[in-house]
């Protein structure tokens, strides 16, 4: 089987995954929904900056639906053998990994953005100057948390270790390392997670070019590393 039929039958089993998909779409849209009605229902003038500030509290219901429906839907597939099959037709882990990073690593965190959008329409306060290119930069949040959350899974070849490693290593391990990080640790705490989604949300702050690298940087650096893990492991047993 070649790698672009790996690429088109994952991608078609993710769109006919209807439990999965109501869900990509539904809790995002719950979430921001949210924001919303305790928006409005400020007496005070309604603000740029406030309708921004006001999904920073999502972050953890984001993380947690995130590494919930990738570890949900991976998990599905190591229960029914699929990943298995598909290693006998002659893939790697590492080509099944990438596959699974077209669906879950693009998919969501689009979907995400879209239903980010919508919301942010609703207050034409909210259109920044540098609106896309913030935007742009959340997509690429999104896509570093749902790739990595997949390699977690992948690697665990389990769904409720997988997926509760990613949740704790993006929320409390890096959350115990920006309190931990002095001002010599600041291009560190630039790397986490934590740290850019509040910078992007702080449309105050100008979106530096030092913060879209830093987005680039801990992709490139985590999701590197991980594979390169992923690769070895496989090569040492028979996964």
């Amino acid at each position: 089987m070649k790698k672009s039929n790996l690429f088109r039958i994952e991608l078609y089993r993710f769109f006919h995954s209807i439990s999965i998909m109501k869900y990509v779409v539904l809790i995002p849209l719950v979430l921001f929904f949210m924001s919303y009605i305790n928006l409005v229902g400020l007496e005070s003038e309604i603000t740029g900056k406030m309708v921004w500030a006001s999904m920073a509290p999502d972050f953890l219901y984001l993380l947690a639906f995130i590494c919930t429906i990738i570890a949900v839907y991976i998990g599905r597939e190591f229960r029914q053998k699929t990943i298995y099959y598909e290693i006998m037709s002659g893939h790697t882990f590492c080509e099944i990994a990438l596959s699974k990073t077209m669906s879950c690593g693009i998919i969501i965190p689009v979907v995400m953005i879209v239903c980010m959008i919508a919301y942010l329409l609703f207050f034409p306060v909210a259109l920044c100057e540098d609106f896309f290119l913030r935007i742009f930069c959340l997509l690429l949040f999104f896509f570093h948390v749902c790739s990595c959350t997949v390699l977690y899974v992948i690697l665990c070849r389990s769904s409720v270790i997988g997926g509760t490693f990613a949740f704790i290593k993006f929320l409390v391990i890096e959350a115990v390392l920006q309190l931990a990080l002095n001002k010599e640790g600041a291009w560190i705490k630039g790397l986490l997670v934590f740290e850019q989604w509040y910078r992007l949300l702080n449309i105050e702050e100008p979106l530096s070019k030092e913060l879209v690298i830093s987005i680039l940087a801990s992709i490139i650096t985590e999701y590197g590393i991980l594979q390169g893990i992923l690769l070895w492991h496989s090569k040492r047993s028979d996964m």
